[in-house]
């Protein structure tokens, strides 16, 4: 450091500055300074990076909140993902000493002026964007050159930072598969199509390949307008596509359609749930989403952008997938009764 900053004529404290992309320093005089380091082969070293980190922000005195999480507030049938990625981000930002807060933007009226107020006097330097209610532009609603941040949904439109999601994808694949192996053929999708907005057709995607792979184009999602089963519209897709396995979000709605099925064919058909929550009591089949996982991993990406200084909207937004973990059905439990009429 004392070396380059001879060469550059500047102070050390303005090279490490320089070195992290702070943005109190000129970027005429960051990007000469990383010029003379480079051709004098500099390279950092990450081990002497984490322990200036750890000098600079492990004070326990420090006030306010080095990251805030932010998020709209859900309806019962959602809230508990969110909670369960904001509970994994706060575990991990503790073991790496940093203090998460959690505002709810619904609670600011989304107001620029308002919202900037409270994460100055918070001492905000890093965002968490939670899954939100619904699709959210947050351009012109936060200053974002002087922050980094990490979304964990699709549902942050804009702007385009780095990201950590669920592997829907391949989870969804992975469902398929495990349906397949238990004998089912014909996979069908029913699902509501703003969730499927949010997680930018992924699911419905994977269901879609898997069909025609093996020979069933023709086994087509069925899109709900609302959270509410059309029972009508259920029974229609059923007695058209005729499906023997039924892939919805929630094990509630698999509930609904397990009673819609016909008696006589409930028995054969499959149901499966793509995203479980952590915890929750199995009654289907399905994927577990490592939202804790999720919510860890974006506090991990935000130690690495505080570390080097990277803030505002990055030229290229990266994406992290964390992979679920498929849960088999329960195994059923025979009655007494039917017990007794099997023996007979």
């Amino acid at each position: 450091m004392r070396s380059l900053a001879k060469l550059a004529g500047v102070c050390p404290m303005t090279v490490s500055l320089s070195l992290r992309n702070h943005p109190s320093i000129p970027e005429a005089t960051r990007e000469r300074i990383k010029s003379i380091a480079e051709q004098n082969g500099y390279r950092p070293d990450p081990m002497v990076g984490r322990l200036m980190r750890h000098l600079r922000v492990g004070v326990k005195q420090r006030q306010g909140a080095m990251i805030c999480a932010l998020g709209l507030r859900f309806s019962h049938k959602r809230r508990g993902y969110a909670e369960d990625i904001l509970d994994g981000a706060k575990a991990r930002a503790a073991e790496l000493g940093f203090f998460l807060d959690r505002l709810w933007l619904d609670e600011t009226g989304l107001d620029p002026a308002r919202l900037k107020r409270l994460l100055r006097s918070r001492g905000v330097e890093a965002l968490l964007l939670l899954p939100m209610a619904e699709p959210l532009d947050l351009t012109e609603t936060l200053d974002w050159a002087n922050v980094s941040a990490v979304a964990t949904s699709a549902t942050v439109t804009a702007p385009h930072v780095h990201t950590v999601l669920p592997a829907q994808f391949g989870n969804t694949l992975a469902l398929c598969s495990a349906l397949r192996a238990e004998g089912a053929r014909r996979i069908g999708l029913v699902t509501v199509r703003a969730q499927d907005k949010r997680v930018e057709h992924r699911v419905a995607a994977a269901v879609a390949w898997h069909n025609l792979e093996h020979g069933c184009p023709e086994v087509t999602p069925l899109l709900l307008d609302s959270w509410e089963v059309d029972k009508t519209a259920f029974r229609d897709w059923y007695s058209r596509v005729k499906p023997d396995a039924i892939v919805a979000d929630v094990q509630a709605y698999l509930d609904i359609m397990h009673e819609l099925v016909p008696a006589r064919e409930r028995a054969k058909i499959r149901f499966a749930c793509t995203t479980l929550a952590h915890g929750e009591t199995t009654r289907y089949a399905g994927i577990e989403e490592d939202a804790h996982g999720i919510g860890a991993t974006a506090i991990e990406l935000l130690d690495w952008m505080y570390q080097h200084g990277e803030r505002g909207i990055p030229v290229k937004p990266r994406v992290t997938l964390v992979t679920g973990r498929y849960r088999p059905a329960p195994a059923a439990k025979t009655s007494a009764r039917s017990q007794a009429a099997a023996r007979a």
